[in-house]
């Protein structure tokens, strides 16, 4: 109501409940390691990390946006943006999907290869039991960084604000 300042903490606690009844009962129906437990040593820490990530993209979401939003304009090729921009919204979400998954998997990739972002990547990789929650323990560097990047090829793209928006939902 109004102009009331929020962390998005409602969606954070929907995320993290809707993860958990996908993930947990596809891990116990084919464990890689069945003595492993759902409340495993480390899980509380991840549970942090989870929080900690989710909050931040909502508390820095201006930041996040800001190398889309200046380059764009300036990395704008227009021939590709018309017939992006003729494909229906579900088209689009499709696309966008594929658009920002090879974005992610670069922006990983030169996370892994480029020392100075590896310091900050490493984090990602320090836990001891892997599950579906442990891929949560994200430097807020790696955070900003991916979700920030990865809005770049969309906005240059020229998407529609309705797939863009669907596709964050998705995310």
């Amino acid at each position: 109501v109004g102009n009331r300042f929020a962390l998005g903490l409602d969606w954070f606690l929907l995320n993290l409940l809707l993860t958990a009844l996908v993930f947990v009962p596809l891990e116990r129906l084919r464990p890689r390691r069945p003595e492993q437990l759902v409340f495993r040593r480390g899980w509380t820490t991840d549970l942090g990390w989870f929080f900690t990530s989710h909050v931040s993209v909502q508390a820095l979401s201006l930041v996040i946006m800001w190398p889309a939003a200046a380059l764009a304009p300036r990395l704008a090729i227009p021939a590709l943006q018309v017939p992006v921009a003729a494909l229906p919204v579900l088209g689009q979400f499709l696309l966008i999907l594929l658009v920002a998954d090879l974005t992610q998997y670069w922006q990983h990739r030169a996370f892994h290869e480029i020392p100075v972002l590896w310091r900050f990547h490493r984090v990602h990789h320090s836990s001891e039991r892997i599950d579906w929650l442990a891929g949560s323990r994200l430097h807020l560097v790696d955070v900003v960084a991916a979700r920030g990047l990865v809005l770049v090829p969309l906005a240059v793209l020229g998407f529609a604000p309705p797939a863009i928006y669907a596709y964050l939902t998705f995310v």
